[in-house]
């Protein structure tokens, strides 16, 4: 009965010390990746539950990406992740991590079609948290902007204005309005462009306490203004921005 009883505790012992040695392998100085991998793959061996798992194939296809060039095995633990966390509820930092990550790799061997899929199936699922709901958003938008789809672009970047304003993350609204903004600025919208750079500036000016934030979105703010008024030709307007 004693036996029984603490086989969990002893294998989370395991996989806390397995998990501790590869830390130490991947922060020595220099790295020794070959030993990190061997450990997080020994954690396998004890059949590990669900959600341990998981996080265990994420962060082998985290250090994979970092530290090798083996794409295609980084791709299949990242695969092997999203495959076991997709279902699972009150997993998001692993699920939507892993999503990430493999629609970055799937950038990198140039499959384009297969990064926007898995962004966007992440971004259905990711609703009720707004903070991995508003950086996939961004994700998304920026690959699509990238192969030259910026109404697409656009359109995500609108959402995820009203998802920040809903969740009430005004920096995060003001981010997603003047990144429409400059999309819109690339489509020649040029009236479009002039409510939304109005609108983030009031924002801007009156509703980011936070003073690095506030400094952040307002050199965005005025890059973007000089931008606009210099394609119109308005140089001398653009001076004082």
């Amino acid at each position: 009965m004693s036996v029984v009883s603490t086989a969990p505790a002893s294998q989370d012992a395991c996989y806390i010390s397995l998990l501790g040695l590869a830390e130490y392998f991947r922060t020595s100085q220099p790295p020794n990746i070959k030993k990190c991998i061997q450990c997080l793959q020994a954690l396998f061996t004890f059949q590990p539950p669900s959600k341990v798992e998981a996080r265990t194939h994420l962060q082998m296809g985290q250090v994979l990406m970092a530290y090798t060039c083996n794409i295609d095995l980084a791709r299949r633990h990242l695969e092997q992740a999203w495959s076991i966390a997709e279902p699972l509820m009150n997993f998001d930092d692993v699920k939507f991590d892993t999503a990430s990550l493999l629609a970055q790799l799937h950038l990198k061997t140039e499959q384009s079609s297969h990064a926007k899929a898995m962004l966007r199936r992440a971004v259905e699922l990711s609703q009720n948290n707004v903070y991995w709901h508003c950086k996939l958003l961004l994700q998304l938008s920026q690959i699509h902007a990238s192969d030259r789809e910026y109404s697409l672009a656009s359109d995500l970047l609108a959402v995820g204005a009203e998802s920040a304003e809903e969740a009430g993350a005004t920096y995060l609204k003001v981010l997603f309005l003047l990144s429409r903004a400059m999309i819109l600025m690339i489509e020649r919208k040029t009236n479009d462009v002039l409510a939304l750079l109005n609108s983030a500036g009031q924002i801007i000016d009156n509703n980011i306490p936070n003073p690095h934030q506030k400094e952040y979105l307002k050199v965005f703010f005025l890059v973007l203004q000089v931008c606009y008024y210099l394609a119109l030709g308005q140089v001398k307007t653009v001076k004082p921005s």
